[in-house]
């Protein structure tokens, strides 16, 4: 029976390569940095004692840094990274938000 493979050890093949994958580190730890830039992105933008300026910076940037990071994906053909990532974070976080502004109640 074959192992099964994670997430995470998908990343580590990309980064470190085996068996008959490339390693590819710039390309995995520059999505890695990418992503982490979305998510700090996000935690300025959900941050309560900002003003309304730097926040929606903050969303901006959080934007372009999930772009990137999906770019990165799709281009080295990260099909599963690709796949998780739009999926949960980008499609998730814009399905979330357009129903919360058409659908929620106002506060």
């Amino acid at each position: 029976m074959a192992k099964k493979v994670t997430l995470t050890n998908r990343w580590r093949k990309w980064a470190n390569g085996c068996e008959g994958h490339p390693a590819e580190p710039f390309w995995a730890y520059t999505a890695l940095a990418t992503m982490m830039l979305s998510f700090v992105s996000l935690g300025l933008h959900l941050s309560f004692f900002l003003g309304g300026t730097v926040t929606g910076i903050a969303l901006i940037f959080m934007i372009i840094f999930a772009v990137v990071t999906e770019g990165i994906f799709i281009y080295r053909k990260q099909g599963w990274w690709a796949m998780y990532w739009g999926i949960c974070v980008i499609a998730g976080v814009s399905i979330f938000e357009l129903l919360s502004y058409f659908v929620g109640v106002p506060l």
